[in-house]
């Protein structure tokens, strides 16, 4: 994350991302929960498994957007 934003004080065209924990024990003090369960039902099957690479295929379906590239966490953060 502070290389991410280190480009983008240096002129990189993009976006700061904050970070936050959410609780993941006590999902009504999440707000994204009742977003994603919606995104879940949708892009989920019950009946069988499904490999990363279609829940991620099948979640940009559902939210009509293009793929972008992943965020990298760096091994050494502090």
């Amino acid at each position: 994350m502070r290389q991410h934003h280190q480009q983008i004080n240096g002129g990189t065209v993009g976006v700061r991302v904050g970070v936050c924990p959410l609780p993941s024990k006590r999902p009504w003090l999440n707000p994204m929960a009742p977003t994603w369960s919606h995104a879940q039902r949708a892009v989920l099957e019950t009946d069988r498994r499904s490999s990363a690479d279609e829940l991620e295929a099948r979640r940009y379906a559902y939210d009509g957007c293009q793929r972008q590239e992943h965020l990298i966490m760096p091994t050494k953060v502090a």
